[in-house]
This record gives structure tokens, sequence and C-alpha cells, in this order.
């Protein structure tokens, strides 16, 4: 009998090599705007996920939405400046991103302009009305309890008149120093904050009549008290 050397098992055959994922963008079809990125093996297994008006189509790694947009079906980037203006966001409501001039346009109507025109006049009218004021050269502050406090210091110093009663009040300053005031003095503070009050109503008033005469919402935005 004759040896016979073991043979080595048949080589398992080499695994087939795994296919390459490859990037992908869904686009809105209508102005190329990318609105999601990705990977995948084929183009055809990523098709489920595209929604009505959106196309997909083969990309670059480092893609985005920010940094690009499609057009004839080539993906093209946009200049740094239109880039950066959308990673910026739109600058205020209404406002859409237009992909073919690389632009925040602005999509309002007039009608709409005026109404945000009118939010923010408002808003600056109350930052007007509780703003300090001067008098006699003093700073007195105007916030909402500061306005409280005045007008009873300013009731306490008339029923004093009324009564033949001295007045005096030592009052904190918006720089946090005092002042002694008597009835007359605090009184002309009173007066001072109502005139102050009032004048922030008047040019409120003013801005809102020419935004209700503006025929473009740029007319509308440039409108300020």
């Amino acid at each position: 009998m004759t040896d016979t050397a073991p043979q080595d098992p048949a080589p398992a055959p080499a695994p087939e090599p795994a296919p390459q994922a490859i990037c992908f963008a869904i686009y809105q079809t209508s102005d190329g705007a990318i609105h999601q990125t990705g990977h995948c093996q084929s183009l055809d297994q990523c098709t489920s996920i595209v929604p009505p008006g959106y196309a997909i189509v083969e990309c670059e790694p480092g893609v985005s939405g920010y940094t690009h947009r499609v057009l004839n079906g080539d993906v093209v980037a946009y200049d740094s400046a239109a880039s950066m203006a959308l990673m910026r966001g739109a600058p205020a409501e209404g406002y859409t991103w237009d992909p073919a001039t690389g632009v925040w346009a602005d999509s309002r109507t007039l009608d709409h302009a005026k109404a945000q025109a009118i939010a923010r006049l408002l808003a600056a009218r109350d930052a007007l009305e509780f703003s300090p004021f001067v008098v006699a050269g003093l700073t007195y502050d105007a916030d909402d309890q500061a306005q409280r406090r005045i007008a009873g210091a300013v009731q306490l110093a008339v029923m004093s008149g009324m009564a033949s009663q001295p007045f005096s009040i030592d009052w904190t300053l918006a720089d946090h120093s005092t002042v002694t005031l008597d009835g007359p003095a605090m009184m002309a503070v009173g007066i001072a904050l109502g005139q102050s009050v009032q004048a922030a109503f008047e040019r409120y008033r003013t801005a809102a009549a020419a935004v209700a005469a503006a025929t473009t919402p740029a007319q509308a935005d440039a409108i300020v008290m």
C-alpha cells in the first residue's frame, strides 16, 4: 500500500465585488432646486422615494441643495454669493428661493407686505412708547412699571396741591441717580411722559398711512417711523 499525500480542498470561488454606491440628488423638476441627496447602489433602487413633481439624478459626492442645482438634467454649482445667500435663508417671510437667478425672490402679495410693515411699525411704536425720556436735562425711565409710578406720583402731587399741602419725592432716574422733585416738577415729568407717548403714536399713525398708500411690497418695506 502506498501512502498518498492529502490533497488541499478546492479553493472557494472569489466573492463577487460589492457594487459601488453612487451619489444621487432628488430635485424639483419645476426649478431644479435640490431637496435631498444620498447614496444607493443604482438610481433604479431609489426611484420609489422620489415624490411627484421631483426627479432623481446621479451626482458627485459633496453636492447639496446649498451648493448646487439641476439645470437641464445636469448638476451645476451655484456661485459663492448665491450659495451664501441660500445658506443664510430667506430675508423675510414670503420670499422663495429662485435657483435660476440664485437669489431670494419676493413672492409676497401687496397685502402680505403691508401686514408685515404694520407689524414692524407697531413693534417700533411700542419701543418708542416705553423708551426713556428727558425732562430738564434728566433722563427718566418709561417702561410699564415706571409709567404707573409716574402716574401715581403725579396724582399725589395734584392732590397735595389741592389740599395746600407740601409735596416732595425722591425719584430714581434712568442712570440710577436720585433727584428730589416738588409738586410742579413731578407734574412736569408726567406731562413730558404723556407728550413722549403721544409723539410715538403720532409717528406710528403717519407711517401707517404711508403703508396704506404703498403700491408695491418694496414701498411698504421702505417705510419707517
